[in-house]
């Protein structure tokens, strides 16, 4: 299991946020367990479980994952709620151009049990912009309804910025 680290914008993490993954024929498949130390999970049953459009789900707690060829962009943002609500991206330019996928769902579920979040995630290969065989990646999770930001690689930087594509590791899977 490997960890995600708190970012510096936090005073005191409320939860621990671990994924591991592993790769079949065709897909890449993330598992993760997020416990809540002292802190709920919140969430919107707003957002529509059969789309990929759910624009503003990362206002709520998600799991976050940004996976790219290499360290730029084009690049995949993938989001998943404690309710299986889902959101994607093409990050064609960091915070200037992207683009809903043309494909229009992918594998993930997710269990809330008290104060466990587990899921999985499950990503064909060929849905990642110019997949090449090589899998670069930061994963992510914005939780609590104070906001609380954890990375695989956070930035260094006091706010909180995901769209750092030189920042993505390969993954060991």
């Amino acid at each position: 299991m490997q960890f995600l680290n708190a970012h510096s914008s936090n005073s005191k993490p409320h939860f621990e946020c671990g994924f591991k993954c592993h790769k079949s024929e065709n897909s890449l498949i993330i598992d993760f367990k997020i416990k809540a130390k002292e802190s709920e999970f919140f969430y919107s049953e707003k957002f529509v479980k059969d789309s990929l459009e759910n624009w503003g789900l990362w206002d709520y707690d998600v799991i976050e994952v940004f996976l790219s060829s290499s360290k730029s962009a084009p690049y995949l943002e993938i989001q998943l709620s404690p309710l299986n609500q889902k959101f994607a991206l093409i990050i064609d330019e960091p915070r200037a151009k992207h683009h809903y996928p043309e494909w229009k769902d992918f594998k993930a579920t997710s269990q809330l049990d008290e104060n466990v979040w587990r899921g999985q995630l499950e990503i064909e290969f060929n849905k990642i912009p110019n997949f090449d065989g090589f899998i670069f990646a930061n994963v992510f999770t914005i939780l609590g309804e104070a906001r609380e930001y954890y990375a695989l690689n956070p930035n260094p930087e006091i706010a909180p910025d995901h769209h750092r594509p030189e920042l993505f590791k390969e993954l060991a899977c």
